[in-house]
């Protein structure tokens, strides 16, 4: 099968799977190019349609692929979807179009579901393990016509990330079912959707494994059919919908492909403003910063630069919360700080310096003395901390923690990202969601 059809393999720097992705789709007939994010980006529209493929696009700064959201392409794509035009991102590519907005919005634009941290755990609740993980699982399409999904059998593609868990608000999930938004799920030798891992190796929301627009004609998809003979299915989908649509004898079932929603993700939600909020309760906390230049506290400066804020300056730091089940002094605090520190655990001291709050006082780390008190503050009302909604890392640190110093009563520990702004006051990014996902995460103080 060849014909005239061109399709865009979108890449922005950090893609690593553009090569294989060109040969999957010629391999379907189709006439497959490298697009540069930062080529014209009108030249875009000379395509029939476009695929983002997978990698680590700016180095997965930030959460993966919000940065690559925010390029000037996204101006272009955002029209050319509209007018119907077939986009799918795999892996990486698939969290780009999360985050650009191009899969669901609430009213104000926002990304209405996320592409979050993994979630593996038994059925009993304990965790076998966070971030990255590469598997061959089995996915099926579910009926819904899209560009890339007119095929009835399952596949064996391979997956590999660390943020492929799709999840959405509360109020969306019945609008997701009822829409038929998810376009491949997860499911075991036998066909059935256990929503246990392995099976669901991520946790995502019903299984999910690809997810559509409401038009369906945009489809985010975590496997990577480029790296699988079974994933030629869905390129030859695209090819013989493009094929179709450029065939005056079609059939009009086949045209009609894409069916819109019956519904607009409009109708169903709007966020409300984000309050920051107070964090849980703790006794110690851990403030690291890398020595060296921190390339997502760069990217993220350099990012809202050139969108106006000419003077701003940034600080990022990982925040680790602790609490204990046992009432301690300051000084056994202090002890207990500098005993967590040395482990290693948190902070690698050659290339990251570290600062310690107990009860409202600060704390240096110098060794051989210990966590010495500073008179630097970290907690201003020019500052605030993201947290996920379920705080994975933060509960595999507790359990590690917890075996390597039984006598410390560790009751809870909380991960997050803590921002500091300078020159700018911190109102203007709270209801940003560049900083903090509205669907998986928020912000507090």
């Amino acid at each position: 099968m060849s014909f005239a059809h061109r399709v865009a393999v979108l890449t922005f720097p950090g893609n690593n799977c553009e090569k294989e992705t060109v040969r999957a789709l010629q391999k379907s007939g189709l006439l497959a190019e490298i697009f540069l994010w930062n080529m014209p980006s009108e030249e875009l529209k000379n395509f029939s349609a476009v695929v983002i493929p997978g990698g680590f696009s700016f180095e997965d700064r930030g959460r993966s692929g919000v940065l690559s959201a925010q390029e000037e392409i996204f101006i272009v794509l955002k029209e050319m979807a509209k007018l119907g035009v077939p986009i799918l991102g795999i892996c990486n590519g698939a969290q780009i179009l999360v985050e650009s907005g191009l899969i669901l919005t609430d009213t104000t634009a926002k990304p209405a579901l996320a592409l979050t941290h993994n979630k593996r755990k038994d059925e009993n609740g304990k965790i076998l393990g966070t971030g990255y993980f590469h598997s061959w699982k089995n996915i099926v399409p579910l009926g819904k016509k899209t560009p890339f999904t007119n095929f009835p059998q399952s596949l064996r593609l391979p997956i590999a990330h660390g943020e492929g868990r799709f999840v959405f608000p509360k109020s969306l999930e019945l609008f997701v079912e009822q829409q038929k938004l998810i376009v491949f799920q997860y499911v075991d030798e036998a066909g059935n959707a256990d929503p246990h891992f392995p099976t669901n190796p991520n946790g995502s929301f019903k299984n999910a494994a690809g997810i559509c627009s409401p038009s369906g004609n945009v489809v985010a998809l975590m496997p990577h059919p480029e790296r699988s003979s079974d994933g030629k299915a869905v390129f030859d989908s695209l090819a013989k919908y493009l094929l179709s649509h450029s065939s005056e004898k079609s059939n009009p079932e086949e045209k009609n492909a894409c069916i819109p929603a019956s519904a607009e993700i409009t109708d169903v939600i709007t966020f409300p403003p984000r309050v920051p909020k107070p964090l849980p309760p703790h006794d110690i906390s851990f403030f690291v910063r890398l020595k060296i230049t921190d390339n997502t506290q760069k990217s993220f400066e350099n990012l809202l630069r050139k969108k106006g804020y000419e003077n701003l300056l940034l600080t990022r730091r990982a925040r680790w919360n602790f609490s204990f089940s046992t009432h301690y002094t300051i000084e056994e605090l202090q002890n207990i700080a500098g005993k967590i520190i040395t482990s290693h655990e948190l902070v690698n001291l050659h290339k990251e310096s570290v600062i310690v709050k107990i009860q409202n006082r600060f704390f240096t780390f110098q060794k051989g003395l210990g966590c010495v008190e500073t008179c630097e503050s970290l907690i201003s009302e020019n500052s605030f901390t993201v947290f996920a909604l379920e705080d994975f890392f933060g509960e595999a640190k507790c359990a590690h923690l917890s075996h390597l110093f039984p006598d410390f009563h560790i009751d809870r520990v909380d991960y997050g990202i803590h921002w500091e702004f300078k020159n700018e006051k911190v109102e203007s990014f709270v209801q940003n969601p560049l900083f903090a996902s509205f669907v998986s995460e928020d912000i507090g103080y």
